[in-house]
């Protein structure tokens, strides 16, 4: 009986082997790009230099741990730096590099006549809310001297962040040891998430869901928009931080997003989350906060749920990537121009 175990036990570890083998081979279930961030309160960013295929393309990160290519820390002389802060929205894993609004937008600055030499910084980070790319801007983005910070906000925003780790325990490092190097370790907890999950999910039961009882996850709850509740408090807090800075010579400008999910959004029915928009303007309009709300831009070309990735992917396609660079554009190049009259008439910018 001892002898068959063994063998029993052997067989498995050739068979997870020969399976480990062939993953790599085929660099299927590849490592995460997330890995534990060691700036207190930020969780998880994202591994510097990875190189991660999602669909049909790559998604590259710098050494700097941010999408994109590399950059110098030191801003070059003449040069305006505009670093981007945000969500899975604009980290837009799911496009082609040159898809997404900062590169769009990158290259328009380049090629349009008499305009500033600009660098677009996407610093974002899928799964961040405020309160994290407030703590991006502070201990990583500042280091690069932006002229113009861009916070993209969506409404789960309102919310704490994910955990890249469930505990700090024995069994959570040994998971997070497991996951790191192993294919097979991957591929496992990926088919225990499908059993789990509703297979049939797809951009038409969404329909007539509403995110304050839809139960797809506690983020989507009615507490979070509730402007006396612990989240929201929390959230303004955050925009606080931000505010603090407009005595500098660091613009801050809000993008609001439309949450794209959710009731009617393929069927051309009114957005039915401009009230909560509007408690988040008015926020930002008490703490002085420029913002831009691209979401009317966006419904005026088609409804919401036309510009998912794919069928069972909300985030936005190319297209809308387009419409929103195009709608920046503008309220971008007027934030630079404040920022140079800002100067001139000061002279020079409060440290």
């Amino acid at each position: 009986m001892a002898f068959a175990a063994a063998a029993a036990m052997l067989s498995i570890f050739l068979l997870l082997l020969m399976v480990e083998a062939v993953f790599r081979a085929f660099n299927m279930f590849p490592r995460t790009i997330y890995v534990k961030s060691k700036v207190p309160g930020l969780n998880f960013e994202y591994r510097p230099n990875a190189r991660i295929k999602a669909g049909n393309h790559i998604v590259r990160t710098n050494g700097h741990g941010f999408r994109g290519p590399d950059f110098m820390v030191k801003k070059p002389p003449g040069v305006k730096r505009i670093v981007v802060l945000g969500d899975s929205m604009t980290a837009a894993m799911s496009l082609p590099e040159e898809s997404v609004y900062t590169s769009i937008l990158q290259t328009r600055f380049a090629r349009k006549k008499g305009a500033p030499r600009v660098e677009v910084l996407n610093m974002s980070v899928g799964g961040y809310n405020t309160m994290q790319e407030w703590l991006v801007l502070d201990r990583k983005a500042a280091g690069f001297s932006p002229d113009l910070v861009i916070v993209q906000f969506l409404l789960n925003d309102l919310t704490y962040s994910y955990p890249l780790n469930e505990s700090g325990g024995f069994g959570s490092k040994m998971k997070n040891l497991l996951s790191e190097n192993f294919s097979t370790y991957r591929f496992l907890k990926y088919v225990k998430m499908k059993a789990r999950s509703d297979m049939s999910v797809s951009l038409r039961n969404y329909e007539e869901l509403d995110p304050r009882t839809a139960p797809t996850g506690p983020e989507f709850m009615a507490p979070i928009y509730d402007t006396e509740g612990v989240h929201f408090r929390e959230w303004q807090k955050a925009v606080r931080k931000f505010s603090a800075r407009r005595g500098s010579c660091v613009n801050t400008l809000f993008v609001i997003f439309p949450w794209p999910v959710y009731q009617g959004m393929s069927r051309g029915k009114p957005y039915p989350y401009q009230e909560f928009h509007d408690t988040v303007t008015q926020t930002l309009d008490e703490e002085h906060i420029p913002w831009l709300d691209v979401t009317g831009a966006l419904i005026r070309k088609q409804p919401l749920g036309e510009f998912w990735v794919t069928p069972d992917d909300f985030h936005l396609n190319a297209q809308a990537h387009e419409i929103i660079a195009d709608t920046l554009m503008p309220e971008i190049e007027k934030q630079l121009t404040m920022i140079d009259n800002g100067q001139k008439r000061a002279g020079l910018c409060k440290p």
